[in-house]
């Protein structure tokens, strides 16, 4: 492969929260994966709509913060 040309578009709903838009951002370390694409060309676009907002979603976290322990 030679080249790459990534156009994505992503309705964050309707209002932008932090951390968006990070969640397009952050694949781009992850886009072409372990091949070497000299050429990428990336392109996004987010706009507003009347849905529900988006953004990351996390865990519970750490499970030694949220287990109960016992003696």
């Amino acid at each position: 492969m030679r080249a790459l040309a990534w156009d994505q578009i992503e309705d964050v709903g309707a209002y932008m929260r932090a951390p968006e838009p990070a969640t397009l951002y952050r694949m781009h370390g992850n886009l072409t994966g372990a091949y070497d694409i000299r050429h990428v060309s990336v392109r996004n676009r987010v706009f507003v709509t009347n849905k529900t907002p988006t953004g990351l979603n996390r865990g519970l976290g750490d499970p030694r913060s949220t287990m109960h322990w016992s003696a």
